[in-house]
């Protein structure tokens, strides 16, 4: 007699299989975690579909479909040339962490007795890819060590990075968490490898594109500088950052751009751009994965992915990463997507709210600064910034209802995804007006790791700021280096999830009673 956990491994390779019949079965380690039964189940059934013929077992490689064996005999016959060899792997695998920051500039690398234990080689393997990273300059042998080489700029000629992001009003734009925290690491960075750093922002939205000095607010041209290490291009708020790269691409420089709102790298036109290297936090599905993995860890089988923004790539992206974790773990359909496609980020709304909110005549800066005692027009402008947010949280708001209303008559959904903190921070209070407690009637969790996320306990996605300051910089520094990519193609660096109370473990079923409003 066959026992349950056995039919529900074998239906699920089963399921694969129709899926994906060109492509290498999970492992034993991977298919136990998803089908939650023991290795030794796995194994039997395993063996039970080769003695069928529907998988066969190639040591050292994996489990296959049987249909496709030909084809992995032919790969194998006339393409062992181009099968990378356990030290180019490991080698890929330690120039990836470099990357991302795991190991900084100037620090020492662990033992290789801990290295052969993170990526799963031995050491004569290690060793050698180790020593074509010191080849290339990328590490330093020392006393026996191996450091991170540190670029740092002769302090006898400062060199400069500029960096362009949007403005508006003549200040630079930078509302969100995530923005403020770029800066202060670039700021690090720079100062620690002895550049300076030139601001410059970019204005698109209100008036013909031009660029401007944030101090002076003077309109300021681009010329040729031997002072100029490389440029940055911030793209958050831009209404069409081609057109602001455009202007820059004859200057001869390296340019790394990090991209936020807007669609299709490889369509853009840059030929005449030495060195661009596209960088990215939040196009990849990874961050949606990674979500949908814990809420699965959690046992959440039934979720809600709510955004007012899915005109963007990045929000559909996200919703392709937690589609994809739930269909990996058996559990196709379990996200059910609640979204606008008519806005793409919160500047959307922001700019409709640009347009019918006046605030001109009650926050006029000549006026305040003649009737009264305030002269600090900063903060004037920080406040105007401030309750053209509120307008636009209401638009967002006012939007969503519908979405809200609908997802939470759906009484077998125990947790909501939001397209990032902001929205879920209004979801949240949506919810306790409707006495819905989080996470003890619905778990919710977003992306960005805001300030606000951590002060309301928010599960979040913390994008990796560190790495992406680091990796840019070094760009700039060593074009052909570490960082060299094909033109067009975006590099994407990871990130991790940070748990907080609003998600919590469930147990399945046991949902009823749930969202009682």
């Amino acid at each position: 007699m066959k026992s349950p956990s056995l039919d529900r491994v074998i239906s699920f390779l089963r399921e694969r299989l129709r899926e994906n019949p060109s492509e290498r079965l999970p492992s034993i380690r991977q298919i136990s975690a998803r089908c939650s039964v023991s290795a030794r189940t796995v194994s039997k059934a395993i063996k039970q579909l080769c003695s069928e013929g529907e998988i066969v077992i190639r040591w050292g490689a994996g489990c296959f479909p049987s249909g496709y064996v030909e084809l992995l005999q032919k790969d194998e016959a006339g393409s062992q040339e181009r099968r990378k060899s356990k030290s180019e792997i490991s080698f890929d695998q330690i120039r990836n962490d470099l990357i991302n920051f795991r190991f900084p500039p100037g620090s020492c690398l662990p033992s290789f007795k801990e290295l052969s234990f993170r990526y799963g080689v031995c050491y004569p393997t290690l060793r050698t890819a180790v020593n074509k990273l010191c080849s290339e300059g990328v590490l330093l042998k020392k006393s026996g060590h191996y450091y991170v080489r540190e670029k740092k700029v002769s302090r006898e000629w400062r060199l400069k990075v500029v960096v362009i992001c949007a403005a508006y009003n003549g200040s630079l734009i930078i509302e969100k968490e995530r923005e403020r925290d770029f800066f202060r690491h670039l700021t690090i960075e720079t100062s620690q490898r002895g550049l300076d750093l030139e601001f410059f922002g970019y204005v698109d939205r209100t008036s013909a594109p031009h660029f401007i000095d944030p101090g002076s607010h003077n309109p300021v041209a681009f010329g040729n500088r031997n002072d100029i290490v490389g440029y940055i291009l911030v793209t958050w708020h831009m209404k069409d950052y081609v057109e602001c790269l455009n202007r820059i691409r004859h200057l001869g420089k390296p340019v790394s751009i990090w991209v936020e709102h807007f669609r299709s790298i490889p369509k853009i036109s840059i030929s005449n751009i030495s060195t661009p290297a596209f960088f990215d936090l939040s196009y990849s599905r990874r961050p949606g994965a990674e979500m949908g993995r814990l809420l699965i860890e959690y046992g959440h089988r039934r979720i809600a992915y709510i955004s007012p923004f899915h005109d963007s790539v990045w929000s559909a992206q996200r919703l392709c990463g937690l589609e994809e974790a739930f269909k990996d773990a058996g559990l196709e359909g379990g996200v059910v997507p609640f979204v606008l496609n008519d806005y793409s980020n919160d500047w959307s709304f922001m700019d409709i709210v640009l347009k019918e909110v006046k605030l001109d005549g009650i926050l006029d800066e000549k006026e305040l600064a003649a009737s009264s005692e305030l002269r600090d027009f900063e903060k004037i402008e920080q406040i105007r910034s401030g309750i053209y947010s509120i307008f636009r949280d209401g638009l967002i708001m006012r939007d969503c209802k519908s979405l809200l209303d609908r997802a939470l008559s759906d009484r077998n959904i125990t947790a909501w995804v939001a397209a990032n903190d902001l929205c879920a921070l209004l979801f949240l209070d949506y919810l306790k007006e409707k006495s819905i407690r989080v996470p003890d009637d619905l778990s919710l969790a977003g992306f960005d790791n805001t300030f606000e996320s951590l002060e309301h306990g928010l599960t979040s996605y913390d994008f990796n700021i560190a790495g992406l300051v680091h990796s840019m910089i070094e760009h700039l520094l060593n074009p052909s280096g570490l960082i060299s990519v094909n033109k067009g193609d975006a590099i994407h660096l990871e990130g991790k999830v940070i748990r907080r109370k609003s998600t919590r473990r469930i147990s399945w079923p046991g949902i009823e009673g749930l969202h009682e409003a």
